[in-house]
């Protein structure tokens, strides 16, 4: 399964015209045997085949966000410590 998002895109395209000129009686259902790239089911069948591989890239995209969104939060935490410890060198260092 391709994550290419212009073939992604054009598959959609492709369903959704289909679907529109069905339901405006434009086209008939069409399955042929052999199978044609233009067949109803195969169109619409294209367009749903990508929906797997797009939750999958979704997901993935979460988990990398919710793991970046972690190392933000760890490093402002770190850069705060850092701020902290500096403040009372800085103060120990005019007190004395």
């Amino acid at each position: 399964m391709s994550t290419d998002i212009e073939a992604i895109r054009k598959r959609l395209q492709n369903a959704t015209g289909e679907l529109d000129a069905l339901c405006a009686g434009k086209h008939r259902w069409t399955m042929t045997v052999p199978t044609r790239d233009d067949d109803s089911d195969i169109v619409i069948d294209a367009a749903l085949a990508d929906i797997p591989a797009l939750l999958a890239e979704v997901e993935r995209l979460r988990v990398d966000l919710a793991e970046t969104e972690r190392g933000r939060v760890l490093w402002r935490e770190k850069a705060e410590a850092a701020r902290a410890a500096l403040e009372r060198l800085d103060k120990e260092t005019h007190d004395a």
